[in-house]
C-alpha cells in the first residue's frame, strides 16, 4: 500500500507527494480540482538521477519553499529549490540496492 502526504505551507500553498507517481505536486490554494498541478521534484520517470525521485516516501517544505524528499529506493535525501529543474543529494545517495 502506498500513502499520499500533504504539506500545506504559511500562506495555504499544498505540496501533494506521492509514491506511484514518483514526483511531488504543488496546488495553488485556490486550485480547482480539475486543473492541473505543477510538478516541483521529479516527474522525469523512476529513476536516480538528480533530476527524478524513486519511491519518494517523506516530503518537508521550508519557509523558502525548498522541497526536501527522502526516497525509500534511493536511500537518499534530495533537496530541490524552489524553480529549480534538478535536485541535489544532501544525504545518502547509494541508489538502488537489490
Amino acid at each position: 500500500m502506498y500513502s499520499t502526504v500533504l504539506h500545506i505551507l504559511q500562506d495555504t500553498s499544498w505540496y501533494v507527494r506521492t509514491p506511484l507517481r514518483s514526483s511531488s505536486i504543488d496546488i495553488h490554494p485556490n486550485a480547482k480540482w480539475k486543473q492541473i498541478g505543477v510538478t516541483v521534484a521529479g516527474g522525469n520517470e523512476e529513476g536516480n538521477g538528480i533530476n527524478q525521485l524513486n519511491c519518494p516516501w517523506g516530503l518537508y517544505v521550508d519557509d523558502e519553499e525548498t522541497v526536501y524528499v527522502a526516497e525509500e529506493s534511493n536511500h537518499r535525501i534530495m533537496e530541490w529549490k524552489s524553480g529549480a529543474t534538478n535536485g541535489k543529494v544532501i544525504v545518502g545517495g547509494k541508489g538502488n540496492v537489490a
